[in-house]
């Protein structure tokens, strides 16, 4: 799968995309919070008895729905976010189902649209949000290959000889995202007591 190294081409991985996701979040938090306003207003309407069916067989329905769904990805989205502010590669998987589910719903519904209801408004907004489902794949995998690299080794030596561990937070951009794997020189043989290359020094 592709991988990149900062989000958007200009930002460090873990920051852009922890700032992507906390958006995410307040976006979904605004949803949900909209369609409870919604779903409250439609209350007045049922009084009228030709409405009742529409909106409590079809309208009601459909809204909590996705209003289930909604609830269920800020869970979903939060668990992740802790652990990209822990280092902790575990809690991304989560945020992997999110984007699944949504990249394949949003690809059946432009199916759908292409049949039953064309509209190129309607094109544009799924495509549109297919392309962001896929590009927040790839970061988010990106993102999850770096952590599980600092996880096997998050205390070597070179770490601290280089630079401290890596902060859950507060780590500048540029170029200081997760580290990689300790490097080391295997053609270089060991010392002796002497100090030069060889075997164990004589007596």
């Amino acid at each position: 799968m592709l991988k990149v190294t900062h989000c958007f081409r200009c930002v460090d991985l873990k920051q852009g995309f922890l700032t992507f996701s906390i958006i995410s979040l307040m976006f979904r938090v605004f949803i949900v919070l909209s369609i409870c306003y919604y779903m409250i207003s439609l209350l007045s309407v049922t009084h009228y008895k030709e409405s009742q069916q529409i909106v409590y067989y079809f309208i009601f329905p459909i809204l909590g729905s996705l209003l289930l769904w909604y609830l269920i990805t800020i869970g979903l989205i939060g668990i992740s976010i802790k652990g990209m502010m822990e280092a902790r590669s575990g809690l991304l998987k989560p945020y992997f189902a999110v984007v699944i589910v949504e990249l394949l719903g949003r690809a059946f519904f432009l199916i759908l649209s292409f049949v039953f209801y064309p509209a190129f408004f309607n094109y544009m907004v799924l495509i549109i949000g297919i392309c962001i489902d896929f590009y927040t794949g790839i970061c988010l995998y990106s993102l999850f290959g770096k952590m599980k690299e600092y996880e096997r080794c998050p205390t070597a030596v070179v770490y601290k000889d280089s630079e401290e561990p890596m902060q859950p937070l507060g780590q500048p951009s540029g170029g200081h995202g997760y580290p990689g794997p300790p490097t080391q020189n295997f053609y270089v043989g060991p010392y002796n007591a002497e100090g030069t290359l060889g075997g164990p020094a004589r007596a």
